[in-house]
């Protein structure tokens, strides 16, 4: 698209990439929710899920979803040294919706395999620990890539569980954002350095017998 005077109104932009991660199958092996971190030496953290039929086939730990989904997910996490140009594989952990962040000395990749979990590096990505579980309520949590914020000495985060389950799972209607708090300098793969806030749904908030759902979401 041209405007009348300045030439070219739309141009294109990041035409000279890298690829970090190509699937090695890309009608069974999905590649998503992508983030990204610098650490205070300017290397570059990436992370990735990979989910679908195929995953349940490749090697190494993944994370499985309990009947009523029967599907398999795993994460992958790289390194580069070179502003991007570079990438290497240095992790990959069995949960999902993987979210990376740095808090004081640390690195952290959070998500979910059901119930909230974390791993942390204490070498800028070099090696990482073993998943540990902040929740163990046996529900379904979830949050894609996203920021984390960083206010008065404390790290603050999203998560969203769906509230009712297992007792009942009909969609976003029973689904509550939850903001999770820490102060930074704790270790934050110890569940006691959390809190978890309440959490509403829609289901708590209107009486869904007295909706005429004109302009309520279907969920």
């Amino acid at each position: 698209m041209k405007s009348r005077n300045s030439g070219w109104k739309v141009r294109p932009l990041a035409q000279d990439h890298t690829v970090v991660y190509k699937s090695p199958d890309p009608e069974t092996v999905y590649c998503y929710t992508p983030g990204i971190c610098v650490c205070p030496d300017g290397r570059l953290i990436a992370t990735i899920d990979l989910g679908g039929p195929g995953v349940e086939e490749m090697s190494g730990e993944k994370f499985i979803r309990p009947v009523g989904f029967g599907k398999a997910y795993k994460g992958k996490i790289f390194t580069s040294d070179d502003r991007g140009k570079t990438w290497e594989c240095r992790a990959d952990f069995a949960f999902m919706h993987a979210r990376p962040f740095k808090a004081g000395g640390s690195l952290y990749v959070i998500g979910q395999a059901m119930d909230v979990t974390i791993i942390r590096s204490d070498d800028w990505g070099k090696t990482w620990s073993s998943p540990v579980r902040l929740t163990e309520d046996g529900r379904s949590w979830g949050q894609s890539a996203c920021n984390v914020h960083f206010a008065n000495g404390c790290v603050y985060l999203t998560m969203e569980v769906h509230k009712y389950w297992p007792e009942k799972h009909v969609g976003e209607s029973e689904c509550a954002v939850i903001l999770m708090r820490a102060k930074i300098e704790d270790d934050l793969t110890d569940p006691s350095s959390w809190t978890f806030s309440d959490g509403l749904t829609r289901e708590d908030t209107f009486e869904l017998d007295q909706l005429d759902y004109h302009g309520i979401p279907f969920f």
